[in-house]
């Protein structure tokens, strides 16, 4: 099933990369290209149902995701790009607390870690000058 999603997702994504970028068409090759490499790999597979077991689910899914990227792109002109971005990286500390919050996903001290090690990082993108005072 990643197969088929997959190409389709590059072309999707690559295509309007390369035309914002003054139509260059790189990025629609390599869209093609995946698709050239990916398809006969396709037809190979074992014929199984490509839709999702739950299409609840995929459609409430499929939805927020949609109105999370509508929001973030929405609000770039009224933040800065530094604020933006640092909320836009802190979705894996979210997911993280939520999980063990909401469906009691075991997170172990590894895991933890990596989340302080996330949250440092977006701490030092907001304000990488060390000891520098507001302005």
């Amino acid at each position: 099933m990643s197969i088929s999603q997959t190409a389709p997702e590059t072309v999707v994504f690559h295509w309007p990369d390369a035309f914002h970028r003054g139509c260059d068409h790189q990025g629609h090759d390599v869209g093609h290209a995946a698709v050239a490499v990916h398809f006969p790999a396709l037809l190979r597979l074992p014929q199984v149902s490509l839709g999702p077991a739950h299409p609840g689910w995929a459609i409430v899914r499929s939805s927020l995701l949609l109105s999370s990227l509508l929001i973030y792109y929405a609000s770039l002109p009224r933040l800065d790009f530094s604020i933006a971005a640092a909320v836009y990286y802190m979705i894996p500390l979210f997911i993280t607390f939520f999980s063990v919050v909401w469906i009691r996903e075991p997170v172990g001290v590894q895991g933890w870690l990596g989340v302080a090690l996330g949250f440092v990082g977006v701490l030092l993108m907001l304000k990488p000058q060390a000891g520098a005072s507001p302005a």
